[in-house]
């Protein structure tokens, strides 16, 4: 009785290490050849049209 008294307060140890252990996961990401992100190709973006440029002279009044 006496030997079940040490040998089961070892095995809880035992059983609490193995479980750290396995619970004890990997902080590395897997490398994966895809590119982050990538726009969709099937709708592209329609260029902005340029600017109009300023008009040089004031406008001329009606009166």
């Amino acid at each position: 009785m006496k030997k079940l008294h040490r040998i089961i307060p070892i095995l809880l140890a035992l059983v609490m290490v193995l479980s750290l252990c396995a619970c004890g996961g990997k902080t590395e990401t897997p490398k994966t050849d895809a590119p982050a992100t990538q726009a969709p190709k099937d709708n592209p973006v329609p260029p902005t049209p340029a600017p109009a440029p300023e008009p040089t002279e004031p406008p001329k009044s009606a009166a």
